[in-house]
């Protein structure tokens, strides 16, 4: 996925930004600046990323992510901790 126009996520990782003298502070300012700056297609490719997820999710094949899922939506819900069963098993 790219994060600003043709810059992937990877090559965003690699930056060292623990050093805020580092040349990839410049590196990372002008991926930022980038990414403002054509902010719709940004958006679009973080539409289309969320479109296949969702697709993914509908798919009853996919137990380990519908499981993962469930988990994110319960902690960020601030549900009680329930113990899943792994995939596979059924409750």
């Amino acid at each position: 996925m790219q994060i600003a126009p043709g810059i992937s996520a990877q090559e965003w990782w690699h930056l060292e930004l623990d050093d805020s003298s580092g040349q990839d502070w410049y590196t990372a300012v002008k991926i930022l600046g980038a990414r403002i700056r054509d902010r719709n297609k940004f958006h679009e490719s973080l539409k289309a990323e969320f479109m296949a997820y969702l697709e993914e999710l509908r798919n009853p094949q996919q137990t380990d992510l519908r499981r993962r899922f469930r988990l994110k939506m319960d902690f960020i819900s601030r549900k009680p901790t329930v113990s899943l069963p792994s995939s596979g098993e059924r409750p």
